[in-house]
């Protein structure tokens, strides 16, 4: 079944929606076509980059990304790949200059990681990582006539109510 799920994502039939919390403010929708490699700059050798020129060793990547609402200070982004990489939308939002709240590797400083699988984690760390996993949600899956949802985290409405305040 992950075989053929792989198979139908990759020829577009599988729609999956996403929600994701972002640092700063996204405001224009971006249909970010490119590819993902494993990031040369990073300390931690699975962190993968979203670059749109081909490098060695590189995948496409297509993912839709649309602003849901912004409260000040994080955004609130939908997003729609159309292809299934690893990390692919971490990688994106990360390398476009929009790193997920609470996220450890791609969020706003990649040392939270390297401190956190050596179970060193300190307080303000957590505090700024805001949350204690990374802020992405997978909403919406749509296959083989099948419709899957999953309703938002209460976590997240109670840590970020003004994104949520139009629903």
């Amino acid at each position: 079944t992950a075989s053929r799920m792989s198979q139908d994502m990759m020829a577009g039939k599988i729609g999956k929606r996403y929600l994701a919390i972002v640092h700063g403010h996204f405001d224009h929708e971006i249909h970010a076509r490119g590819y993902l490699s494993n990031d040369p700059h990073s300390a931690v050798n699975k962190k993968r980059r979203f670059t749109m020129e081909e490098v060695p060793d590189s995948e496409t990547s297509d993912t839709l990304l649309i602003p849901v609402s912004y409260d000040g200070t994080y955004s609130l982004v939908e997003a729609r790949p159309a292809t299934g990489r690893l990390h692919q939308i971490r990688a994106t939002l990360c390398s476009l200059c929009f790193p997920l709240a609470g996220d450890k590797l791609y969020g706003a400083d990649e040392t939270f990681f390297l401190r956190f699988i050596e179970d060193a984690l300190t307080e303000e760390d957590r505090s700024i990582l805001i949350l204690p996993g990374q802020a992405l949600h997978a909403l919406e899956l749509v296959w083989n006539g099948l419709h899957f949802t999953a309703p938002v985290p209460e976590l997240w409405r109670k840590k970020f109510p003004l994104l949520f305040q139009k629903e």
